[in-house]
């Protein structure tokens, strides 16, 4: 079992690599990543390919913390395979208070450093920038998770089938962001515009 399976402890259910996965590598693929505890990567093409992993997560002093070993094996693993173009959620933490805007100020470098490790060409994406461009049709009076189930279930009606629910068969919200940041980057056409290891931002 490799590291960061077995150091996963996500209260999610374990989905690790859940997916269409043909064997042989493919091109133009977009990795998302929601970095929050309940995050996760999503490997896609925007079409017909489509990876799922949770957030690698270890629990030290009774705190959950992103486990930084599995973050980078995890990644090292999709780059060797596949050599994608990482569009990474960067969030402002919210109603966190003092020590939970720390723990995931903390978790959010560790999925940039091994990023940088690695080489991996990446774009940040705000939040905001990302949701009003794939929720865009959508009533402005529903609950932001709302509208990312529905967008997921409308722009990709295949891929949905293979995204990571829970015990009730509920979808996920990690995954379902993960794989609407990728998205955004695919339909945006910013997959592969950066050199391997230059980060930039998509924030205007």
């Amino acid at each position: 079992m490799s590291r960061h399976s077995s150091k996963n402890k996500n209260t999610q259910a374990d989905y690790k690599g859940k997916g269409y996965a043909p064997s042989a590598p493919r091109a133009g693929l977009a990795l998302g990543i929601d970095p929050g505890f309940a995050g996760a990567f999503v490997l896609t093409d925007g079409s017909d390919f489509l990876k799922a992993w949770p957030m690698p997560l270890v629990v030290t002093g009774g705190d959950r913390m992103i486990d930084f070993d599995g973050v980078h094996e995890l990644l090292t693993e999709i780059f060797e395979g596949h050599r994608p173009h990482v569009f990474l959620e960067r969030a402002i933490p919210m109603a966190m208070g003092s020590k939970g805007a720390f723990n995931y100020g903390r978790g959010f470098a560790a999925i940039e450093i091994a990023i940088a490790l690695i080489g991996m060409p990446v774009t940040y994406v705000e939040p905001a920038k990302w949701a009003k461009y794939m929720h865009e049709g959508l009533s402005t009076d529903l609950r932001p998770k709302a509208k990312s189930m529905i967008a997921v279930k409308r722009l990709y009606p295949k891929l949905v089938k293979v995204l990571p629910t829970n015990t009730k068969g509920t979808l996920q919200d990690g995954p379902i962001d993960a794989l609407l940041i990728a998205g955004y980057g695919i339909r945006r056409g910013l997959v592969n515009v950066s050199k391997p290891g230059k980060a930039e931002d998509d924030f205007f």
